[in-house]
This record gives C-alpha cells, structure tokens and sequence, in this order.
C-alpha cells in the first residue's frame, strides 16, 4: 500500500533524521524566533506527537485496519486546518534567511564560484510557502479522495 508506505517512511525520517538530533530543537527555535517560547515548543511537541502518530498510522494502513484508514483521514483533514500554523509566513522568511546566509558563506568559502545571491528572501519564502501549501493541501486532498473510494473502503474491512 503506497499511501501506508508513504507516511511511514515519512515519518521515520522525519523523527531520525530531525527531531532525534540532539541540536534540531535549537534550529527550530531559531526558525520560530519571534513566537513565545511556550507556543514553540508546543509546536514541537504537537510535531513530535504527529510524527509517532503518523508512524502508527503507517503502519496501520500496511496492514489494512479499517481504525488507520480512518485515523488517516483525520490526519489529513487535521493537516489542511493547521497549514498556517504549520508553515507561519514568519518561519519561512526566516529558514529563507539562514538557507541564503550559508549559501553566501559557502560560496565565499569557495571563491564566489559565481554565485548571485540578490533574490529577495521575501520572494523566495513567498515562492517556498506557495509551494509548501499546495503540497500538504495536495497530499491531503489525495489522501482523502484515496481512502473514501469504495473499492479501497472495502480492502480495509476486517
């Protein structure tokens, strides 16, 4: 099952590769810098709780329980409420500004190798959070068209 598949992977990564290094809370209070400390590591724990659930829910769906097919369609509904909180206009702006900063600092590092870096990090982060809306609304709009077909409905009965 690709969706099960899909979340699982999804989730393992997101957990091994940035919210198991021993550093990544202090980039992502980096990059909400500006919010109340309390109200970012909510975030971060509302993250950390999706990603477990999203590992279950993955899980679930390779399985074929009828409990994760639903599960998952909350999920995703879930997901498309929380796209603002989750991707804050404030928070791109700011990954925005770091990813230029290295970049400039790498490509000085490497003698300029030709690099122009005048975009301005609002377009770049408009541009980014254009994008990161159509993909999560997207995966969610698939998702739920996906689980809500009656051939797939009846491949969860159990």
């Amino acid at each position: 099952m690709f969706f099960g598949l899909y979340f699982f992977l999804d989730a393992l990564f997101q957990i091994s590769v940035k919210l198991l290094k021993p550093d990544y809370y202090a980039w992502y209070s980096a990059i909400f810098q500006g919010m109340p400390e309390r109200m970012i590591f909510l975030r971060y724990s509302v993250s950390v709780f999706f990603r477990i659930f999203e590992l279950v829910v993955g899980a679930g769906l390779i399985f074929r329980k009828e409990i994760f097919r639903k599960a998952v369609l909350l999920m995703s509904c879930f997901s498309v409420l929380i796209v603002y909180w989750k991707h804050p206009f404030a928070a791109v702006l700011n990954h925005a500004q770091m990813v230029i900063i290295n970049l400039s600092e790498s490509a000085a590092a490497s003698a300029g190798a030709g690099l122009d870096f005048s975009v301005p990090p609002k377009l770049i982060a408009w541009v980014a959070l254009i994008f990161l809306y159509i993909f999560d609304i997207g995966i969610a709009a698939l998702t739920v068209y996906y689980f809500t077909r009656p051939y797939i409905k009846e491949k969860f009965k159990d």
